[in-house]
C-alpha cells in the first residue's frame, strides 16, 4: 500500500492468528501509568537517530511513503499487538492500531525492513488477563510471528508471562506494570527487573511519579490532593506513592479521595477540595470519567491545576479542560513538538488520513517509538536477516542496540545486552496544558534524585 486514501474502517482490523477471527475493541488505562516524570535532570542526550537514516530535514528511510522504492521480496515479518480495543474501562487505547497501520505502510512504501515486507496483526485483548493470555499461546504457536507489542496495560502480565518463557520478544507498547517492564534502576521503592525477552520503551516505574511531585512545586503550588478510581488497585495506590513523596518536595499533602466510576456526580469530593484549598489535584482515572470529575469541580468553584500523564493526557480529557490548566509529564515523546523526528510523525499520519485525535496523545506516540526502535534494530543487522526473520533474529538484533534514542523519541539513551535485563527508561518529557495549547521541551527530564526513584 502506498499509505494514502487508506480506508481506515476495514484497514485498522488485521489479520488474525491462523484459524481465528480477529477480536474488536478499545482501551483501558492503567492508572499508575498516569504517574510520569517530571522534574529537572539528565537529557535524552545525543545518539543515532530513528529509522534507518535521518536527514536534516527529518526524513527518513522508513519515512514519507510518497518515494517510490523497489518492492521487498523477502519474507514477511509479522508482529502481533495485543491491544484492549473492547475493554469496559478503555482510555482509547484502540486508536494505536491504525498508528501501527501507518508505520507499517511507510514501511513497505520504502522497501520494507531489510527487504522484507511487515504486517502488525492487531487483536483485541479486551482488557481481559484470560482472552490476553490466550492470545500469547497463539502466538507462541505460531512461528510466523516474530514479535509482540502489548497495548493494554489490565492483562500485559497475563500476556507477557507465556510470550517471555517461551522467547517470542515483547518490544513495547505502553505498559507500566514493573512485574513486566521492570523498575526503574537505583530507584528506592521497587528494584524489580524486567521479564526475561522484554524491552519497555516508556518512562519505567516508579520515576513515572516523579511528574505528580515536581510540576507543582516548579510551579510555586504548596498544596496538592490525588483522586484515584475505585475499581483499579494500581490508581489507590499511586495515591499512596503520591503522598508519601510529598514531604520530600515541601509539598503538603491534602487529601486522597477515591471516586466510583458509577457515581452520578461527584460533587461531595469537589467540595472537599475547594475547602481544603487544594492548588493541584492529581487524577489517575481514565479519561471519561476524569472529564466528568473536573466538569463536575469547576461548577463547584475549584480553580486549581490538574496533574495528568501518560495515557490519561488523551484528546477526550484535555480537550475538555477550557479554562483549566494542565500539568505533568509524558512517558512517551510528545507529538506537539517541533523535533525533526516528531514532524516527520505528524506528516506520516496526516499522509494515511489517520485522525488528530487518535495520534495526538501518549499512548500512540508510545506504540510509534516502539516500532521505530524495531525498525532500527532490524535495518542495524540486514546482512543477517536474508532468509525468513525469527524471533531469535530480533532477540539477536535488540542485543546489538547501543546508547541508542532515536533522535529523541526515547526518553534516554538505551542499551540491551545480552544475558542482562533490559534497560528501564527513567526520564520523560515535561509539559503543560492551557487555553487548547501544549507547550514543553523536546529534551527529556529526569526524576529529582532526592525522591529516590532512580
Amino acid at each position: 500500500m502506498n499509505g494514502k486514501n487508506v480506508n481506515h474502517s476495514t484497514e485498522r482490523r488485521r489479520v488474525p492468528f491462523e484459524g481465528r477471527p480477529a477480536l474488536r475493541g478499545c482501551a483501558l488505562l492503567l492508572t499508575i501509568g498516569a504517574l510520569t516524570a517530571f522534574a529537572a535532570g539528565c537529557g535524552s542526550g545525543d545518539s543515532t537517530t530513528g529509522g534507518s537514516e535521518t536527514s536534516e530535514n527529518g526524513s527518513s528511510a522508513s519515512g514519507s511513503s510518497t518515494a517510490a522504492t523497489k518492492e521487498p521480496t523477502g519474507t514477511p515479518i509479522t508482529v502481533a499487538a495485543f491491544v484492549d480495543e473492547s475493554g469496559p474501562n478503555n482510555g482509547g487505547q484502540g486508536d494505536t492500531a491504525d498508528v501501527m497501520q501507518a508505520w507499517a505502510n511507510s514501511v513497505n512504501a520504502k522497501g520494507g525492513l531489510a527487504n522484507h515486507p511487515v504486517k502488525v496483526e492487531v487483536h483485541d485483548s479486551r482488557g481481559n488477563p484470560s482472552t490476553a493470555a490466550s492470545l500469547a499461546q497463539e502466538a507462541v504457536k505460531n512461528q510466523a510471528v516474530s514479535a509482540v507489542i502489548l497495548v493494554d496495560a489490565a492483562a500485559d502480565a497475563a500476556a507477557a508471562k507465556p510470550l517471555s518463557a517461551a522467547g517470542l520478544p515483547v518490544i513495547g507498547g505502553n505498559g507500566f506494570n514493573p512485574e513486566v517492564w521492570g523498575a526503574t534502576p537505583e530507584n528506592k521503592i521497587a528494584p524489580i527487573p524486567p521479564m526475561e525477552n522484554v524491552f519497555g520503551v516508556s518512562t519505567g516505574f516508579p520515576a513515572n511519579a516523579a511528574g505528580f511531585i515536581e510540576a507543582p512545586k516548579n510551579a510555586g503550588y504548596k498544596s496538592i490532593a490525588a483522586v484515584d478510581f475505585s475499581t483499579d488497585p494500581a490508581s489507590k495506590q499511586a495515591t499512596e506513592l503520591v503522598q508519601h513523596l510529598a514531604p520530600e518536595a515541601g509539598l503538603e499533602f491534602k487529601v486522597g479521595i477515591t471516586i466510583d466510576p458509577t457515581a452520578p456526580d461527584y460533587t461531595a469530593q469537589c467540595l472537599e477540595l475547594v475547602q481544603e484549598n487544594v492548588e493541584y489535584t492529581i487524577l489517575t482515572m481514565p479519561d471519561a470519567t476524569a472529564k466528568r470529575f473536573v466538569g463536575d469541580c469547576k461548577t463547584q468553584g475549584y480553580s486549581g491545576a490538574i496533574g495528568a500523564g501518560a495515557g490519561l493526557v488523551t484528546p477526550t480529557f484535555y480537550e475538555s479542560l477550557e479554562g483549566t490548566k494542565l500539568m505533568g509529564g509524558l512517558t512517551a515523546f510528545p507529538w506537539f513538538a517541533e523535533a525533526a523526528p516528531v514532524k516527520r510523525y505528524r506528516s506520516l499520519m496526516e499522509e494515511d488520513e489517520v485522525p488528530e485525535e487518535e495520534w495526538a496523545r501518549g499512548d500512540s506516540t508510545a506504540t510509534w517509538t516502539t516500532l521505530e526502535l524495531f525498525h532500527k534494530a532490524l535495518e542495524d543487522n540486514a546482512k543477517k536477516l536474508s532468509g525468513a526473520v525469527t524471533r531469535e533474529d530480533v532477540l539477536a538484533a535488540y542485543h546489538t542496540i547501543k546508547n541508542e534514542t532515536l533522535g529523541g523519541l526515547l526518553p534516554e539513551p538505551v542499551t540491551y545486552t545480552k544475558g542482562q535485563p533490559a534497560q528501564v527508561s527513567r526520564c520523560s518529557w515535561l509539559y503543560s496544558y492551557e487555553d487548547g495549547k501544549f507547550t514543553g521541551s523536546y529534551k527529556a527530564t529526569c526524576p529529582n534524585p532526592n525522591l529516590g526513584l532512580g
